[in-house]
């Protein structure tokens, strides 16, 4: 039984200028998996993330999600539909408390005129900390988060949001081991749950722990794509992010 994809782009090309940034990307994200992207500085990981969550668009070609085209949709309209990504650099707001960051995704989630209860907003936060790992830091002023903390609430007001598919873009990111391997375990935590999720990763060690299945960009062209051990192997890749001499070796 074939499985169904949930979200794909096709034939997706972006120029800034002179410059190439994704040639002619087709990729399938399907329903449920762990999908990990990787490639070196410059490959256009993160443009195609932009270009997905509606923060760019494409210079040609189709996001197509769940069978409807959303090519060109704002950021807004595609967390509407269940899109929701985090960012590399993270940007709680710092004059609120970590539950208050929680709260305001939930706001803006549920409608400031909805019918849900500032209790059951709380309490919906409340759990939300409780599965990152910050209930014990729910009243301590975002601004005073370690930088994995403000990693986890990133994730957390990203949760809040009800997304279908997440893609988190360098979720480890300037990391100390430990708290890499609590990221690692809450991205499988979310994943159980049943969220489709796609991770943009520099460290190896993390994206074969996480993804079922791995793509890999270099110079915004798909180079490779599949199980994780066939891709990490492959001779184009090992290139791509140790040149040819190391590339040689492997074959």
């Amino acid at each position: 039984m074939s499985r169904e994809v949930v979200l794909e782009t096709r034939d997706i090309w972006k120029r800034f200028g002179g410059i190439i940034a994704l040639r002619n990307i087709n990729i399938k994200v399907f329903k449920g998996e762990l999908l990990g992207i990787i490639g070196p500085n410059g490959s256009g990981k993160t443009t195609l993330f932009n270009i997905i969550t509606g923060f760019l668009k494409p210079d040609k070609g189709r996001i197509i999600l769940s069978g409807e085209d959303v090519t060109g949709f704002s950021p807004h309209e595609m967390v509407k539909r269940g899109v929701v990504r985090t960012f590399q650099l993270v940007k709680p707001f710092m004059g609120m408390n970590v539950l208050d960051n929680i709260r305001v995704a939930l706001y803006m989630r549920h409608g400031l005129m909805s019918r849900v209860s500032e209790r059951e907003i709380i309490g919906e936060a409340r759990e939300i900390l409780k599965m990152i790992g910050l209930s014990h830091r729910e009243d301590v002023s975002a601004d005073s988060l370690s930088h994995g903390e403000k990693k986890k609430l990133e994730i957390g007001r990203a949760l809040a949001l009800k997304p279908k598919i997440l893609l988190l873009d360098e979720p480890t990111g300037g990391l100390t081991t430990a708290e890499i391997d609590d990221i690692i375990r809450l991205i499988k935590d979310i994943h159980e749950n049943g969220t489709t999720v796609v991770v943009v990763e520099h460290n190896m060690r993390v994206i074969m722990n996480l993804s079922e299945r791995l793509i890999a960009l270099n110079s915004g062209v798909v180079i490779a794509e599949g199980d994780p051990k066939d891709v990490v192997s492959n001779p184009e890749v090992v290139k791509a992010y140790l040149g040819e001499r190391f590339a040689v070796k492997s074959r």
